[in-house]
C-alpha cells in the first residue's frame, strides 16, 4: 500500500505542482501551509475565477444573513 497521494486539478485533471510552501505560527503551534496549481497556466486561470465567483457569492450569502438577523421588530 504505497500510494502517493496525488492532488489533480478539479477542472482538466493534469497533476497540481507546488508553487509555495510557508510556515505559520498559531497560538503557539506551527502550521506548514501548501499552495499548488495547474501546470497549464490558462486552466489556473480559469480555477481561479471560478474561485473567486464562490467565495463572492458566499460572502454575499453570509452578508445578506447578517443584515436579515440585524434588524429587530
Amino acid at each position: 500500500m504505497n500510494d502517493q497521494y496525488k492532488n489533480l486539478c478539479s477542472r482538466c485533471g493534469k497533476e497540481r505542482v507546488v508553487t509555495r510552501i510557508w510556515k505559520e505560527k498559531v497560538f503557539g503551534s506551527y502550521i506548514t501551509t501548501t499552495e499548488s496549481a495547474c501546470p497549464d497556466k490558462d486552466c489556473q486561470k480559469i480555477v481561479n475565477k471560478e474561485n473567486k465567483k464562490l467565495a463572492d457569492k458566499r460572502k454575499a450569502a453570509q452578508l445578506r444573513m447578517k443584515q436579515r438577523y440585524a434588524v429587530k421588530p
